[in-house]
């Protein structure tokens, strides 16, 4: 969670720094800016793929865990895997909060051209 939360900022502080750049109209083409404005994507889909990665790191661990001790209830399993989608779902927020900066980002480049 805490590589989610770091990239989850650098997504924050580039979305920061090209609004800024937006606003200043400090770039040289709309095509040019808008290549840089993927990088939010890229990095919003690489949070995703961590949280899920996070996800089957933790779940290998527990089967090998289960799979030394043989009474272990049914409850405790569900628990665990209540608690493994905790990374997936929050790299899916990541994401979705980096999709919804890249679109409003986008828009307001485009309305900015003289």
């Amino acid at each position: 969670m805490g590589i989610l939360t770091v990239l989850f900022f650098v997504i924050l502080a580039l979305a920061v720094f090209y609004f800024i750049l937006i606003l200043r109209k400090d770039y040289k083409n709309l095509e040019e800016l808008r290549k840089k404005l993927t990088y939010l994507k890229v990095i919003g889909v690489f949070t995703l793929v961590t949280g899920f990665l996070a996800q089957m790191v933790g779940m290998f661990t527990a089967f090998e865990v289960i799979s030394r001790s043989p009474d272990i209830s049914p409850a405790i399993i569900a628990g665990g895997l209540k608690v493994s989608m905790i990374c997936p779902i929050y790299g899916i927020l990541i994401m979705l909060i980096s999709y919804a900066l890249w679109i409003a980002l986008d828009y307001l480049a485009s309305r900015n051209i003289d």
